[in-house]
């Protein structure tokens, strides 16, 4: 559900009307999609033309089950609509009383547009980026 992200709890401040929904397990997503799993081993990276909707989709699978089975599951995402610019942050979570904006990128480079908008807007420092490349520190540097 889209949320504000202005502070904890996060349920606290969701928009109902807006959901980012997610299967049940990245399988299944693809087989809706009429892909078998033979089909995405024979495909290259250009001929999945859904990798970025994979990708979150497996990334939000861990991220809506990382807390303990007796707790309901919740998953919220941040977007700003502005006239001529909006934003989307594809997750948000919560550590405690942190929250951590968390970006999904197929390959290995992308724009961290929107994570940097988030920051900057909710004056928050950390971020999490999540794409093919191999984990390293990112600083987040201020435009201006």
């Amino acid at each position: 559900m889209i949320n504000s992200a202005n502070g904890v709890p996060l349920k606290a401040q969701i928009n109902e009307k807006f959901q980012k929904p997610l299967f049940l397990d990245v399988g299944l997503m693809m087989s809706a999609c009429g892909m078998s799993y033979a089909d995405i081993q024979d495909a290259d990276d250009a001929d999945l033309v859904n990798s970025g909707p994979v990708c979150e989709q497996m990334i939000g699978q861990h991220l809506l089950y990382r807390h303990p089975s007796f707790q309901e599951p919740e998953l919220f995402y941040w977007c700003r609509e502005k006239r001529q610019t909006s934003s989307e942050v594809d997750f948000v979570i919560h550590k405690g009383i942190r929250i951590i904006p968390v970006e999904v990128k197929a390959g290995k480079t992308g724009t961290l547009k929107s994570l940097h908008v988030f920051l900057k807007e909710k004056k928050y420092v950390e971020g999490v980026r999540f794409n093919i490349d191999l984990p390293s520190p990112t600083m987040l540097y201020d435009s201006e």
